[in-house]
């Protein structure tokens, strides 16, 4: 009777006849080999994104007929024929691979991804806003940066960094693709200077008569943007050219940054007999002039001493009177009324 087989290496089926004399014989059919089940095909190659080229092996197994051939298309290219292959070009890679074996049973076609970026990731870093026209900041900077990749996409970014006040300062941010490229930028040459430039007066005594001189200086300094503009100014002078009492100045300073402040100085004049004298002899070059005015102002001062206002103010009164006698001859008129304003001055 016929026999079926099924899958199996090396089967035979044995047949036997017999005549109606009782005659036998027998034959055997060997050798049968049977394979039903198709082949199966295994890629070795990496799932996740790479910086490089990248090398693929399939390895197909059959367990009966043995494998015959495999097969692959990339990226639905032409059939081709192998176990191994490199992939170079950027980009996400479709695999298609199966194998047929001896028997001819051909596998359904398995499906891989190979992703490759070889280009570095972009990056570019700002500060939060522009310098000044002379390239100083006067607050807190923050730099950040912007990152991007067009193929395996942005994997990490340099974070945003806040710098404080320096000179020449720099910020770098590093930038990491998926595919393990990657890039820096830096932001460098930013100026911060948050402080505020100084006005310094020198030289005040703080008190002057009427026959010294003023010189006060006047210094406007930054230490590091540096000064910009100041309307820093000397105050100088015979001190009978200043109002008599409380005297102030001030002065303004602007650094590089933009920061501003001011200074003020304050000192007083003051006029006295004595002083008032002593200014009389530096106009008067005639010295028996200058003695006979000094002469009714010290008169005054003894006047005054002993409680009699009365008799101080006319010796005062005649001293003016003799400094307007000698307006035009041993004094200027200037100088004349000079002292004669200074000589009302005084408290009786």
């Amino acid at each position: 009777q016929a026999k079926t087989l099924g899958e199996g290496f090396g089967q035979s089926v044995v047949g036997e006849a017999a005549d109606k004399a009782g005659n036998t014989a027998s034959a055997t059919v060997s050798d049968i080999n049977i394979d039903k089940t198709a082949p199966v095909t295994t890629i070795a190659a990496p799932a996740t994104w790479q910086n490089q080229a990248v090398p693929v092996t399939l390895s197909a197994l059959d367990n009966l007929s043995g494998v015959a051939a495999t097969y692959y298309t990339v990226d639905g290219g032409a059939q081709q024929f192998g176990s191994s292959f490199t992939l170079a070009d950027e980009g996400i890679h479709t695999i298609m691979y199966w194998s047929v074996d001896a028997a001819g049973n051909a596998e359904a076609a398995q499906k891989a991804t190979v992703q490759i970026d070889t280009t570095d990731p972009t990056i570019s870093g700002a500060p939060d806003r522009a310098a000044n026209g002379a390239g100083w900041y006067n607050a807190d900077v923050t730099v950040s940066f912007t990152c991007a990749d067009a193929l395996s996409g942005v994997a990490a970014c340099g974070q945003a960094k806040t710098l404080g006040e320096g000179a020449g300062q720099s910020v770098t941010g590093a930038a990491a693709d998926n595919a393990g490229n990657t890039a820096s930028a830096t932001v460098s040459g930013i100026n911060i200077d948050k402080t505020a430039p100084t006005v310094t007066y020198s030289g005040n005594a703080g008190t002057y008569s009427v026959d010294q001189q003023v010189a006060i200086s006047c210094t406007a300094s930054d230490d590091l943007s540096g000064v910009a503009s100041s309307t820093c100014a000397t105050v100088s002078g015979p001190a009978y050219m200043f109002a008599l009492g409380a005297n102030t100045f001030s002065a303004s300073a602007v650094d590089n940054a933009g920061n501003a402040a001011t200074g003020t100085v304050s000192f007083t004049v003051t006029v006295t007999n004595a002083s008032l004298c002593s200014l009389t002899q530096q106009f008067v070059g005639n010295k028996g002039i200058a003695n006979s005015l000094c002469t009714k102002l010290e008169n005054a001062a003894k006047q005054a001493a002993q409680g009699k206002t009365g008799p101080a103010g006319n010796m005062v009164k005649a001293f003016i009177n003799e400094v307007a006698a000698q307006s035009g001859k041993a004094l200027t008129a200037e100088q004349a009324a000079i002292l004669t304003r200074l000589a009302q001055a005084l408290p009786y």
